[in-house]
Formats: structure tokens, C-alpha cells, sequence
């Protein structure tokens, strides 16, 4: 029988092989964005937000995205048809999961992913609701309503090396956490700039939350958060894509294995 120790020692020593045999270079992380207006999955440079248009997905509102570094899937929301989708990362094909109108919520935005406990977190603006949603069926399962004072909570982003879930909320202007037990939600930046903030992703490997601010006028503006010390920066401008509404981080495959390996002790650390 393995012990936990030793177990959780095989975990790191599995995720620094992975990173030792990796050529240099040869997995850069992606950060892939929905542009709503022209149903388009992009792949967003994070050193100066450049696009790069990867294909047509047709949805017609796919505000929110999710990697799922366990089983390569990329998710998608939809409030127009209250439905998850599949997304080809390499085509942008989309594909429904589930009935119509699954989710059964009014106005669903926010989509994360948590690799350590393989679960798919949700948020409605509407309803201010924290639900987890089955992959399989597209149904969900009400957590709380989010409560702390922050509403519209609608671009999420998963650590997993903390266990943290991240959002922003338009309507006061904030970078919060969200507590995936109760929905508590406590800010942690201060106020943001007076834009329509619509996406958030965490970047396992700089360590940083990306957020995107949609222009229906011009472009849409590409910032980072590090939740460490509270700086914002900005990046630029996504030169032909104004909706950037969904971010969804992407890591290379050995960063995604060490930070496996330090959720998973983290949670076990937590529970005793």
C-alpha cells in the first residue's frame, strides 16, 4: 500500500522528470480567447496580445472557456443556448454537451477548471449562482449563490497549485476569489479600469491572471493580475478581435503535470 507521502512523493518526482526531458522551448504555454462578435477562437500572444485566428466556431455567444489539461478538452458557455460546448483548440469546431438549454440558467458566463479534484466550475450573472456542470451531460449542480458584495461575476480562472478560483465582476470592478465551498467572494485588487471586463484566465507558468476588456468600438485590451503582489499591468490591444470575452490558458505539458502534483498535496494537506 502506497502511503500519502510516498505518494505525493512519486508526484513530484514524475512532474520533474516531465520537465528535465521536455526539449527547451518545444511546449509554450497558449492563451486562447473567444471573440464573440465574429464566433471566433483566437490564440492571443501574452507578451503583447497579438491575434492569431484559429477557426469559426459558430456559437453565437461563447463567452466563457476552460482547459482541461487531464483530458485535453477544451470547454466553452454559451447564455444564448444555456449549453457547454467542446471546442477543437485546432479547428475551433464546436459541440453542444447535452440537451438544449441544459444549464437551465438565464444568462451562464464563467467557466473554470479545477485539474486537481476534475471538476468544471459555472457562474450565472443572472442569478449571481456558483454551480459545478457534469462534462458528460451539461447539467449542473448549484454550490451557493455567491455573496461578499460582488455580482456578474462572469470571467473565472482556476490555480491549481492553491486550489484558488479567481473571477472578475464588470459592475464593481474588481479581481476576487471565490470560496468553492459557500461562494463567499472576497476582492483582491483594487479598482480596475472603467472597461467592460468580460474574461479571466490563470497562467500556470508566469503565474499570472489574464484579463480581457471588450471594445465593441475598437479592440479589446489584454491586462495581467498577479495575485501575489496585486500589479496590474497592461499588455495591449487585441488589433482585430473587439469582443474578447472567453480566456482559457493553455500549459505545456510539464507545467501542467507540476502543478498537478502541488494541488494535489496542497488538498491533502488541507483535508488532514
Amino acid at each position: 500500500m502506497v502511503t500519502d507521502n510516498r505518494f505525493h512523493h512519486i508526484l513530484i518526482v514524475a512532474a520533474l522528470a516531465a520537465v528535465a526531458s521536455a526539449p527547451a522551448g518545444a511546449y509554450a504555454g497558449q492563451l486562447l480567447g473567444s471573440d464573440v462578435w465574429p464566433h471566433t477562437l483566437i490564440d492571443i500572444d501574452r507578451d503583447d496580445a497579438s491575434v492569431t485566428v484559429i477557426g469559426v466556431h459558430g456559437v453565437c455567444t461563447l463567452s466563457g472557456l476552460a482547459y482541461d489539461s487531464n483530458h485535453d478538452i477544451l470547454y466553452g458557455i454559451a447564455p444564448c443556448t444555456d449549453n457547454i460546448y467542446t471546442v477543437d483548440r485546432f479547428t475551433a469546431e464546436a459541440t453542444m454537451i447535452g440537451a438544449p438549454g441544459a444549464l437551465g440558467y438565464g444568462n451562464p458566463n464563467g467557466l473554470a477548471y479545477d485539474p486537481v479534484n476534475d471538476i468544471l466550475y459555472g457562474t450565472d450573472n443572472n442569478t449571481n449562482a456558483l454551480f459545478t456542470i457534469d462534462p458528460q451531460t451539461g447539467v449542473p449542480h448549484e454550490i451557493a449563490i455567491m455573496h461578499g458584495g460582488f455580482t456578474e461575476i462572469e470571467g473565472l480562472g482556476f490555480n491549481a497549485a492553491t486550489g484558488t478560483l479567481y473571477g472578475i465582476t464588470q459592475l464593481q470592478r474588481r479581481i476576487v476569489t471565490i470560496e468553492t465551498t459557500d461562494g463567499r467572494v472576497a476582492e483582491i485588487s483594487g479598482e480596475l479600469p472603467d472597461l467592460i471586463w468580460r474574461g479571466l484566465d490563470y497562467d500556470s507558468e508566469r503565474r499570472l491572471l489574464y484579463a480581457s476588456a471588450v471594445d465593441i468600438w475598437d479592440d479589446s485590451q489584454l491586462y495581467s493580475f498577479d495575485p501575489e503582489n496585486g500589479y496590474l499591468a497592461y499588455v495591449g490591444e487585441t488589433v482585430g478581435a473587439s469582443a474578447v470575452q472567453g480566456l482559457a490558458f493553455v500549459p505545456e505539458p510539464s507545467t501542467a503535470l507540476l502543478c498537478l502534483a502541488a494541488g494535489t498535496i496542497f488538498v491533502a494537506r488541507r483535508r488532514k
